[in-house]
């Protein structure tokens, strides 16, 4: 049965509550292990699996983007393609076939979607139409590629992460010297500071800039010009490593400009308003928010544009400190933490679109519901308890009698891979409850 009427069935067979699994896995059911015609999961099994990921909920909440992946073990590779679901109907339909997509997010509005593909062979940023048929628009040819992908509110501009060498002033030059890299007969390394290698990865000398693009094409340019550090750095980029502010001027993100970052765990969050120029048509110098001895990530801006909520580590050199969710006032400049009273580590964080609740996930006893808190402060409540779910997207719905934040989630467990699954529209979703497993919202 393919992608399209398994999804379809699942979702019949499901109550309202539960309106998913959006993308059921096709090529293997894990058996109970009390059933008696049960067997254990193989290599082959788990290399069968398509894993979906990445949810993104239109803007009106009425439909959700996200990546089927399916594992192609000859080539040594997943291929990977964009699908999206309709959630009062359960209909799924893949919007690409390429093998080479991911990463898709709405454009504000919900009439446009941006996603990358190395179809080229390079992951490069496409736009195509919500609604209607025909290819996607290619908007960059960057040598560095294209990653972490943000639109501005006003769906005029896309920001976007590039590797580039600092000290080279355009694409031309790092093209060159790449090409120079790969030509070259002298293979030997030379490194005269740190760090040469992360892991698996050597150093080339390139960096993560941010980068902004008009969505209709066009020049991308280079916020961060120069700059010999990333932004945002690559080995602790964790979840949405830079922002938007509501009125698309201004673009919020962390990086580590520690002159040691071997030895540095510390990350800041810095401001840059995309629409200004310094001497010489250069972009604005970016303005440090935070001075923080530990890492500073995954700002959010607050719908009204006053706040800035992020995670952060207090202590400087410990890379495993507790995650905090944290509160920045623009005007003033100061920072509060939300949850030094709550013993979990803050994660991925989102606002609801009133402005008035904070979402966010955090590992909890094994699990890893989403949470939510008031942003005025208080105790975190769960709002999906029992569950591991590793990512989630949210917008705002019309609800029966008001309205109210639609959750979608990637939920996961010992005995099923991740499928989405939706929360309808809840009011009031820092009150008490398991709308999981009632037939109605909580109250």
């Amino acid at each position: 049965m393919d992608h399209k009427r398994k999804t379809q069935r699942s979702l019949r067979s499901q109550s309202q509550l539960i309106l998913a699994p959006f993308a059921v896995f096709a090529l293997i059911v894990v058996p109970s292990s009390a059933s008696a015609a049960g067997r254990p999961i193989t290599v082959p099994d788990l290399l069968a699996l398509q894993r979906v990921s990445d949810p993104q909920l239109a803007p009106d909440g009425t439909r959700a983007l996200y990546s089927v992946a399916v594992p192609d073990v000859a080539a040594n590779r997943s291929a990977r393609n964009v699908w999206m679901v309709t959630l009062a109907t359960g209909e799924a339909r893949a919007l690409t076939s390429n093998g080479h997509e991911g990463s898709a997010r709405w454009s504000p509005d919900g009439k446009r979607i941006a996603f990358v593909s190395d179809r080229g062979g390079s992951p490069q940023l496409y736009v195509m139409s919500a609604d209607t048929a025909g290819d996607p628009r290619q908007i960059t040819t960057l040598s560095g590629g294209v990653d972490q992908i943000v639109w501005a509110p006003d769906g005029r501009s896309i920001a976007f992460v590039s590797e580039v060498y600092p000290d080279c002033k355009d694409d031309a030059c790092n093209v060159a010297r790449d090409k120079e890299r790969e030509t070259s007969k002298v293979k030997a390394r030379i490194y005269d500071r740190l760090l040469y290698r992360h892991w698996t990865s050597w150093s080339d000398g390139k960096r993560n800039h941010v980068f902004v693009v008009a969505a209709d094409g066009g020049s991308p340019r280079d916020l961060t010009p120069g700059a010999d550090y990333d932004a945002p750095p690559r080995e602790r980029e964790g979840p949405h490593p830079m922002a938007f502010a509501p009125d698309s001027r201004t673009i919020c993100f962390t990086a580590v400009t520690d002159p040691v970052e071997a030895a540095s765990t510390n990350g800041d969050l810095f401001e840059i308003d995309v629409t200004l120029r310094g001497p010489q048509g250069r972009p604005a110098v970016p303005k440090k928010l935070t001075t923080n001895p530990g890492f500073d990530g995954a700002p959010a801006y607050s719908p009204d544009g006053t706040t800035i909520a992020y995670h952060s580590q207090a202590r400087a050199g410990y890379e495993a400190d507790k995650w905090r969710l944290m509160l920045l006032d623009r005007a003033s400049g100061r920072s509060t933490s939300l949850t030094d009273a709550f013993d979990r580590s803050v994660d991925t964080l989102l606002w609801a679109p009133d402005g008035k609740t904070i979402y966010f996930n955090a590992e909890d006893r094994g699990e890893m519901p989403v949470f939510a808190i008031a942003a005025t402060g208080g105790t975190p409540r769960p709002v999906t308890p029992g569950s591991f779910d590793g990512e989630f997207a949210l917008a705002l719905r019309q609800a029966q009698g008001g309205q109210g934040d639609t959750i979608v989630v990637s939920r996961s467990s010992l005995a099923a891979p991740a499928e989405l699954y939706v929360l309808p529209a809840i009011g009031g979703a820092v009150r008490p409850g398991s709308p999981l497993k009632s037939p109605t919202p909580s109250k």
